[in-house]
């Protein structure tokens, strides 16, 4: 029977590999071709942003057939996943760079701010639930806090923090990303605004589990508080908590952009909006096409640590 199970679970795990795959690749290709059709619609001509005011007509077309502007949109296209699938992404108009080197020097602080801020998200939270749990008369304190941040604006909550942590008390930098130092507001920024999303998301699953049937039966064999909530109640919240920590990684990795723009961090974030509003065609796609294989990437790994959890869920 035990080896019967493992051919089954060596199946199961056979299997999602290659939808996986199968996944990644068409969410991919239909993600980039969505945006590489959707910014071409757009108003706006990246050979006028690129060329002075003063160019003159010989010189826009020149740019233009350089660019293939001057090519129909299906010879544009299938040029572009020619030039894809022999890894060749582009130059970035307005930067002059290689596509892929310029995403992956943004990604750096992206992936800092991200990974720093979910990790301390997680840590906070769950002291706060755990917090709640052995005393259930302060839950009503972390509604309040969930309350507060959730209701103010992030580009409010990042100009207060500057001006009394930076202007007033100096003890951080305004802006930049030179040191740690430098980083440490734009996380405290993002980890109030995700520690109450995560309160307001598994509060109401922790005073469910308050009355379960296990957790009361937990109780009767006489464990303590602390016991039930590392041992049952933990177990029972990490399906929702790893799904809702995967979403946010995603979302921070190019999502950033109001905090990345206070504190000048150069971003994934900041790029796509730079790339966004200088019509800089190479760079969106790609940018557009690496976010889509972070998303896949993230998904995937939180899947499959959710039926690490919760083996009922490969069900």
């Amino acid at each position: 029977m035990r080896f019967h199970r493992v051919l089954e679970m060596m199946s199961f795990w056979r299997k999602q590999f290659f939808l996986r795959i199968f996944t990644i690749i068409f969410f991919v290709f239909l993600l980039s071709s969505i945006s590489f059709l959707s910014i071409r619609v757009l108003p706006g001509d990246p050979v006028e942003i690129l060329l002075p005011p003063e160019a003159s007509a010989q010189q826009k077309a020149e740019l233009r057939e350089e660019l293939l502007l001057d090519q129909p949109l299906v010879f544009q296209f299938f040029h572009y996943w020619k030039q894809v699938l022999v890894g060749d992404f582009g130059r970035s108009l307005y930067f002059d760079r290689g596509v892929i080197p310029l995403i992956a020097e943004r990604t750096v602080f992206s992936f800092i701010l991200a990974l720093s801020s979910v990790f301390l998200s997680a840590i906070f939270s769950l002291l706060g639930l755990f917090y709640v749990w052995v005393k259930p008369k302060k839950e009503a304190v972390l509604w309040l806090y969930s309350s507060i941040f959730l209701s103010q604006p992030v580009f409010f909550v990042a100009p207060v923090l500057v001006y009394v942590f930076s202007l007033k008390l100096g003890v951080f930098p305004v802006s930049g990303y030179y040191t740690p130092f430098h980083f440490m507001l734009p996380v405290v920024t993002l980890v109030l605004f995700q520690v109450s999303v995560l309160l307001r998301s598994l509060l109401p699953q922790l005073e469910k589990l308050r009355s379960s049937m296990f957790i009361v039966s937990a109780y009767a064999r006489g464990l303590s508080r602390r016991r039930v909530f590392w041992r049952h109640c933990f177990k029972n919240l990490m399906v929702s908590f790893v799904g809702l920590l995967s979403y946010m990684f995603t979302g921070l990795v190019t999502g950033a952009v109001i905090v990345e723009g206070v504190f000048d961090i150069p971003g994934l974030g900041l790029l796509f909006f730079e790339a966004v509003s200088l019509r800089d065609f190479p760079l969106i796609t790609g940018l557009v096409l690496v976010v889509g294989l972070v998303y896949v990437a993230v998904n995937i790994l939180a899947d499959s640590l959710i039926h690490v959890i919760d083996p009922r869920s490969q069900s």
